[in-house]
């Protein structure tokens, strides 16, 4: 975290930061590839996880109409309910995340904002 504070600071001054390979040359830019990062990981990981309950959940829902023994119809539709509700807390963990980084985002353009106005004025 030091780093990225050096960075900052670096870029409160007008300095150009390089951060990935890309050259940003404000702290709002700094800020916003800071987030689009972390939004970037949240949707892969999101999607993979909602891939696979999807393919469960459909594995589940099949197999509940294919089996004969009743036992077992019951079992599999058990899976597939779980499956389905598992998905809706995967899609709202993923909406919960994006939000919390958009508004975590703003107070940050905030904060930057109000900075910048303190080192213009003069004491």
């Amino acid at each position: 975290m030091d780093d990225f504070d050096d960075k900052l600071k670096s870029a409160l001054r007008g300095e150009r930061i390089e951060i990935g390979g890309e050259e940003i040359g404000s702290a709002r830019g700094l800020v916003t590839e800071l987030f689009r990062f972390r939004s970037r990981l949240i949707t892969i990981g999101s999607v993979v996880k909602i891939v696979v309950a999807w393919g469960l959940a459909v594995t589940a829902t099949i197999m509940t109409f294919v089996v004969e023994d009743r036992d077992e119809r019951f079992y599999w539709g058990f899976g597939a309910l779980a499956a389905i509700v598992s998905l809706g807390i995967l899609w709202q963990f993923h909406w919960m995340m994006l939000n919390r980084n958009a508004v975590l985002r703003e107070i940050k353009r905030l904060e930057l904002q109000i900075a910048a106005r303190d080192d213009r004025e003069p004491s």
